[in-house]
C-alpha cells in the first residue's frame, strides 16, 4: 500500500508540475495572439489578416496530421513505464519519432508543392490578385513549417507519456517570449506581410521544441540502434493504435477545424477576419480548462494500469465538474464584457458580432465538457467508439454548416456545431457504447 501510495503521489505531483507549466505556456503563447491582432489587424488590414487567419487555420489543425502516432504514443509509453519496462517504452518512442519524421518530408513535400501549382482563388473568394500571390507565398511557408510539425509533436507526446509534459511546455513558453519580443520589433514595419507573421507566431515555437527532444535522447528514450534490423512488423501497433488517433484527427478537423476555410470559400475573408478574432477571445475560456484537463491522460493510463479506480473515479468526475463550471462562467463572462475585449483586441477595425460571441460561449462549453471526458477515454484506449462516434458527428455538422453558412452566414456555425456534437455524443455514449465505456470504472480493466 505505501509504494501505491508513493506512486499516487509522485503522479499528483508531476500533473501539478505539468499543469503549472502548461498555464505559463498557454499565458505566453495567449500574449503572443493577442499580440499579433493588435499589431497585424492595423497592419495587415482586414482581408490579408484573414487571409493569415486562414492559413494559420490550416496550419494549426494540420500540426495534428501525423497519422495519429504522436497521440497513439502517449498511453503506451505511460504503461512501459509504469510496469518499469524502460526498453519498451523507448522502443516505442523511437519507432514513434521515426514515422513521425518520415511522415513530416511527405507531408511538407506535397504542401509545397500543392502551394506552388495548385490554383487557389477557390479558397480566399473575392481576394484580389496581389493578395492572392501574398497568399500562397504564405502557404508555401506553411508548407515548410509542417514539414518538422509532425516529429516536433510527437516529442511532446513522448513528454507526456512519462509524465514529464512540463519540459514540452516549458520550451513552448520560451519560443513565445521570442515571438512577441519580435513581433514588437518587427511587426511594426510593415514589411512582415503575410509570410512574415506566418515563420514569427508559429515557427519559433516549433523549433523550440529541439530542445526537449535533447531531453528524451540523454533519457535514453531514443535510441537508433532500435530502428537497424527491424521490420514492418515493429511498427504495426504504433499504426493501428496511431490510425484510430488519426481519424480521430481527421474528425475534428472536419468537425470545426475548417469552420474558417469554409467561410474563407464562401463568405470571404474579411469574414474569417471577424470569426477568427472570436476564436481567439474564447481561448481565455478554452485554455485554462485544457490546461487543467490534459495531465490526465496519462495520469489515467498509469492509474488504470496500476489498478487505481479511485483515482480515475475522482479525477473524471472532478474534472467534468470543473471543466463545465468554468466553460459556463467564462461563457458568460465573455457575452457580458464582449464589447470592451473586442475593442482590445481589434482596436475598432471589426464591427462587434453580438450574435457569434454568444453562439461561441455555448459551443465553448460544450467543446471543452466533451475534451475532459475524452482525457478519460484515451487513458482508457476507448478509441475505436471514439472514432465512430465522430465519424456520426461529421456527417451530421458538415451539411448542416455548409447550408447555414449559404443562409445566415458564420453567426450560427457554433451553434451548429455544439448541436451535432451534442447529439452525437449522446445517442453514442449513454446508450451504444454506454457498458464499453463504463468498464474500466467498475474496475473491468483497460478497454
Amino acid at each position: 500500500m505505501n509504494e501505491e501510495r508513493q506512486r499516487t503521489r509522485l503522479r499528483l505531483q508531476r500533473a501539478r508540475l505539468t499543469i503549472a507549466a502548461n498555464i505559463a505556456s498557454r499565458g505566453l503563447a495567449f500574449l503572443v495572439v493577442f499580440a499579433s491582432a493588435r499589431i497585424a489587424l492595423p497592419d495587415l488590414g482586414p482581408i490579408r489578416f484573414g487571409i493569415w487567419m486562414a492559413i494559420s487555420s490550416l496550419l494549426l489543425l494540420l500540426t495534428f496530421l501525423d497519422f495519429g502516432v504522436g497521440n497513439g504514443l502517449v498511453a503506451p509509453i505511460a504503461s512501459a513505464m509504469a510496469a518499469g519496462d524502460k526498453s519498451k517504452a523507448a522502443a516505442v518512442a523511437t519507432r514513434g519519432l521515426a514515422l513521425s519524421a518520415g511522415w513530416g518530408v511527405v507531408l511538407g513535400g506535397g504542401l509545397a508543392v500543392a502551394s506552388w501549382l495548385a490554383p487557389i482563388g477557390w479558397l480566399f473568394k473575392g481576394a484580389s490578385p496581389p493578395d492572392l500571390v501574398e497568399a500562397r507565398s504564405g502557404l508555401m511557408t506553411f508548407a515548410l513549417l509542417m514539414g518538422a510539425s509532425p516529429a516536433l509533436g510527437a516529442v511532446g507526446r513522448i513528454l507526456a507519456g512519462i509524465q514529464r509534459g512540463y519540459l514540452s511546455y516549458l520550451t513552448s513558453a520560451a519560443g513565445s517570449i521570442v515571438t512577441v519580443l519580435l513581433l514588437l520589433t518587427l511587426g511594426r514595419s510593415g514589411n512582415l506581410g503575410v509570410a512574415g507573421y506566418i515563420l514569427i507566431t508559429f515557427g519559433l515555437v516549433q523549433i523550440s521544441a529541439l530542445a526537449a527532444g535533447v531531453f528524451i535522447w540523454r533519457q535514453g528514450l531514443l535510441r537508433i540502434d532500435l530502428l537497424r534490423g527491424g521490420s514492418w512488423q515493429d511498427y504495426r501497433p504504433l499504426l493501428a493504435s496511431g490510425g484510430l488517433f488519426f481519424g480521430l484527427q481527421i474528425a475534428a478537423m472536419f468537425g470545426w477545424g475548417l469552420d474558417q476555410t469554409f467561410i474563407s470559400a464562401i463568405s470571404g475573408p474579411a469574414a474569417v477576419a471577424t470569426y477568427s478574432v472570436v476564436t481567439r477571445i474564447y481561448m481565455l475560456v478554452s485554455q485554462p480548462l485544457y490546461i487543467f484537463n490534459a495531465p490526465l491522460w496519462a495520469a489515467n493510463a498509469d492509474a488504470l494500469h496500476s489498478g487505481d479506480i479511485d483515482f480515475v473515479r475522482s479525477g473524471l468526475r472532478k474534472s467534468l465538474l470543473i471543466t463545465s463550471a468554468g466553460a459556463l462562467l467564462g461563457g458568460l463572462t465573455m457575452v457580458a464584457a464582449g464589447p470592451w475585449i473586442w475593442t482590445a483586441f481589434t482596436k475598432g477595425q471589426l464591427a462587434f458580432p453580438a450574435t457569434l460571441m454568444i453562439t461561441f460561449a455555448i459551443w465553448t462549453l460544450v467543446e471543452s465538457t466533451g475534451n475532459a471526458f475524452a482525457m478519460y477515454l484515451n487513458g482508457a484506449h476507448i478509441v475505436r467508439e471514439q472514432l465512430t462516434t465522430m465519424a456520426a458527428f461529421v456527417a451530421i455538422a458538415v451539411p448542416l454548416k455548409i447550408l447555414v453558412l449559404h443562409w445566415a452566414g458564420p453567426a450560427l456555425l457554433p451553434l451548429v456545431t455544439a448541436g451535432a456534437y451534442v447529439t452525437s455524443m449522446l445517442v453514442a455514449y449513454g446508450l451504444v457504447f454506454r457498458d464499453r465505456i463504463t468498464q474500466p470504472l467498475r474496475g473491468g480493466g483497460l478497454a
